[in-house]
């Protein structure tokens, strides 16, 4: 029986020094997403904010509205001025049609005036009256047509002008729906409906945590044995017992060095400075930001 017991401590003390020769993780980290602070692009009264956190939400949904009433006051009133500048614009061919119909008449008069001093039937007198009188006309024609041009051209600017603000009210008038920009998680909120929101104000965080990365630190020795799109085994701690083993993808890797961050263990504690690399990892569920993971193999399959 003693014998029996003596093998039972062998075999325990046998196991314990294995488990101690156990290798350690290649790198570790933890795990984030791509996070989308969503802020308010105008001011106003939030009528309604029909998100809360931990809702998924698809890219495009209206999820806030924004007061919009003075905006819609303020476009009402450019159109407004537009409406006054069109009437106020001159129709020139109404308005120098009176002295182009007089200066065509005083040409037919200079012609027949010229066959009366031909015949000796009329002084060169009125044949001088009258061709001082056309050339009046034309230079009074002219003057008018440019003047006229000119205010036409000066009140097209305006409605020019005034247009730009109009499209500046409604951009600002769309952006008063609130659209998510990308589809994902809402990971917090912070505005309520009734409140006021300001421009650049946040409003909600979003991301996907669908597709999780692991920001992990190798040392140089392991980094220079890795590429972008290795695979590589990623390894989770539930509990004291419980575990959970991922199959991530290699997508980014530092240029630069760093000192290991505080809580990151690499394979060699002599190694002062890591590189830092980002593994994507298709989340199950169970993966959480900021969860602690190892990377304990290159040898995905």
């Amino acid at each position: 029986m003693k014998r029996f017991y003596k093998y039972i401590c062998i075999f325990a003390l046998l196991f314990l020094t294995s488990c101690d020769k156990s290798e350690p993780p290649m790198a570790s980290g933890t795990f984030e997403t791509t996070e989308t602070m969503v802020s308010s692009e105008v001011a106003g009264k939030l009528l309604y904010f029909d998100i809360e956190e931990g809702d998924f939400v698809q890219k495009g949904k209206t999820v806030a509205k924004i007061d919009s009433t003075q905006l819609e006051l303020q476009r009402k009133s450019l159109r407004a001025q537009i409406s006054a500048l069109k009437s106020a614009s001159p129709e020139v061919v109404l308005q120098i049609s009176a002295l182009e119909e007089r200066l065509e008449k005083q040409r037919s008069e200079r012609g027949r005036t010229e066959r009366l001093v031909a015949a000796k039937s009329a002084g060169q007198k009125a044949l001088d009256d009258i061709v001082s009188e056309i050339k009046y006309l034309e230079r009074t024609i002219e003057a008018k047509k440019s003047t006229l041009d000119k205010t036409v051209s000066e009140i097209s600017e305006k409605i020019k002008s005034v247009s730009a603000q109009i499209g500046i009210v409604e951009d600002n008038i769309a952006k008063c729906s609130v659209k998510n920009p990308v589809e994902g998680t809402v990971l917090a909120k912070y505005a309520e409906p009734n409140e006021i929101a300001s421009y650049a104000k946040p409003l909600y965080k979003i991301g996907d945590l669908r597709k999780m990365h692991l920001r992990a630190y190798f040392s140089a020795a392991d980094i220079s044995k890795l590429k972008l799109g290795q695979k590589v085994v990623v390894v989770t701690d539930f509990g004291k017992e419980a575990s959970r083993r991922y199959e991530g993808t290699l997508i980014w890797i530092s240029g630069e060095s760093e000192f290991t961050p505080k809580g990151i263990r690499t394979r060699s504690e002599r190694a002062d400075l890591v590189y830092a690399a980002k593994i994507a990892v298709e989340n199950d569920g169970y993966l959480k930001i900021g969860q602690y993971a190892e990377v304990v193999s290159t040898d995905a399959k």
